[in-house]
């Protein structure tokens, strides 16, 4: 059992540089957890391959606030989908990954049907302001 820290004693942490990807994990863990214990539907948003390691190259800071511009916008537009998009794409990119048929069962849509249902929301993703504008800098 630890010991407990006399009040207004710090704690230390061992790697700061990872502290970003340490909360990122967690908390989306967090939220995957309260997800799949509810039955209520929620705005959810998981960050695939997220990647928050220390970069020392070159031109870091541009490239990560341009990472960060496009995960905000990408944010932005997945809360703009219907509840039942919202919670496809979740689905569509949970780790570990669901089946399509769990995905089926879950939101009442036959199998069949997913990966059409899947590309409409992407189109609608891709379409939002702030997206298109992306896409169309590149």
């Amino acid at each position: 059992m630890r010991e407990a820290k006399p009040p207004g004693e710090r704690l230390k942490i061992r790697d700061p540089a990872a502290l970003p990807g340490w909360l990122a994990t967690t908390t989306r863990r967090e939220c995957w957890r309260v997800m799949r214990t509810s039955r209520a539907p929620h705005t959810v948003f998981s960050e695939p391959n997220a990647d928050h390691r220390r970069d020392d190259q070159p031109g870091a800071p541009e490239q990560h606030l341009l990472a960060a511009e496009r995960q905000a916008a990408l944010r932005e537009a997945f809360t703009h989908l219907p509840t039942e998009g919202q919670w496809l794409i979740a689905m569509l990119i949970a780790d570990p990954p669901l089946p399509y048929a769990e995905i089926g069962a879950r939101l009442g849509l036959p199998v069949g049907s997913i990966g059409p249902t899947r590309s409409r929301y992407l189109d609608k993703i891709r379409r939002y302001p702030a997206i298109a504008a992306l896409i169309d800098a590149a």
